[in-house]
Parts: structure tokens; sequence; C-alpha cells
């Protein structure tokens, strides 16, 4: 993640180097990077080594709360409309539908361990 991030950032002043456009997004963006660096580069490895220590179940049922979380804090910060919200609770249950067929598909296939 920080590699890309970087990568990224590089890219973003690149193109405001060569499109002028583009300068004022960098300019209001990258303050927000330099803020979320630091939480990268300690809570990247910090979070690697805690969920060497807790179970799976517990870890993706937190990113899943902490992902609902932050998606209805969106749709209310920026008022979100009720036809939108219907669209992006159809295409989640759609795609969640799609990557269980894969799984199934997947589990299918695979020769079992003996």
């Amino acid at each position: 993640m920080a590699f890309t991030s970087v990568v990224g950032a590089g890219c973003s002043i690149l193109a405001a180097l060569c499109l002028p456009v583009s300068r004022d997004s960098i300019i209001d963006v990258f303050p927000y990077w330099l803020a979320a660096a630091p939480v990268v580069a300690v809570g990247g490895p910090l979070g690697s080594q805690v969920s060497r220590f807790v179970p799976r179940r517990i870890i993706l049922g937190s990113v899943a709360v902490l992902c609902l979380f932050q998606y209805c804090w969106t749709c209310y910060h920026e008022h979100v409309a009720c036809r939108v919200l219907v669209l992006a609770a159809v295409g989640v249950i759609a795609l969640n539908m799609a990557l269980h067929l894969l799984f199934m598909f997947g589990r299918r296939s695979l020769p079992l361990k003996g």
C-alpha cells in the first residue's frame, strides 16, 4: 500500500507538471496524503502483527462492520438520494452472489486434500 501510495502521488505530481488543469486538485489532496502516510506506515505493520493472534472471523467481521459504518457515514454526509442507495444495495448483493458462485465453483473444481 505504501509503495502504491508513493507511485500514485508521484504520478499526480507528474500530471500536475504536464497538465496545469490538474494542479489545483493536487494542492487540495496532498495534505491528506501527508496525514495518511504515517497512519499507513505504522498501522500496516501493527495490523499485520495483530492479525497473527486474532482469529480470521473476528478480523473479517471487524473490517465488514467498519466498511458498513464508513458507507453509512458517507451516504449521510453526502446526502445520497434514496434511488442511489437502492442501486448501491442491488449492486452489492449482485456482486456478493457472483463472488459466492465463484467460490462454490472453485471449491468443486479443486481436488480435496486427503
